[in-house]
């Protein structure tokens, strides 16, 4: 697999976003629009555990949180500036796990109802590896949900 994180380091720049510099109703809308048109709502993620590989800044974590009502979410984040704003960005909530890990070496037992990785499958040479990974750790009748652009 190709490491996604030297896509960007090839590019010479880091593509982060800060919360701050959002507007939150463009955030919750895009987002909804997004889930929408792959026919998931937001009482679809009620108390559900998820796990987000390549979480960037946690915008879409933080729709999850403020408007799904997720249980639970475990967010996979290696790119330094991201994770800052990550760690930042999320700080006040209980029910976030952050995991300063690579995707392509992140490991873990547990599994979750959804499984999302938007905007980063396309750097990997095998991205059916990570959708088999990802496959694996969701519970039985649980999603994967990936994307190769924004919704």
């Amino acid at each position: 697999m190709k490491d996604h994180l030297q896509y960007y380091k090839s590019l010479k720049q880091e593509v982060t976003l800060d919360l701050k510099d959002l507007n939150l109703k463009e955030i919750y809308n895009q987002r909804f629009n997004f889930y929408f048109l792959m026919g998931l709502t937001p009482s679809d993620f009620n108390n559900k555990s998820i796990l987000e590989l390549g979480s960037g800044t946690g915008y879409n974590t933080y729709y999850l949180i403020k408007k799904c009502n997720v249980k639970k979410i475990t967010c996979v984040e290696k790119n330094y500036n991201s994770l800052k704003k990550l760690k930042k960005n999320l700080a006040n909530f209980k029910n976030v796990k952050i995991k300063n890990q690579n995707i392509n070496s992140y490991k873990d037992k547990k599994k979750y109802d959804f499984v999302i990785c938007e905007n980063t499958i396309d750097n990997f040479l095998n991205p059916s590896v990570l959708l088999k990974k990802m496959m694996k750790w969701c519970k039985a009748g649980g999603g994967a949900n990936y994307s190769y652009f924004w919704g």
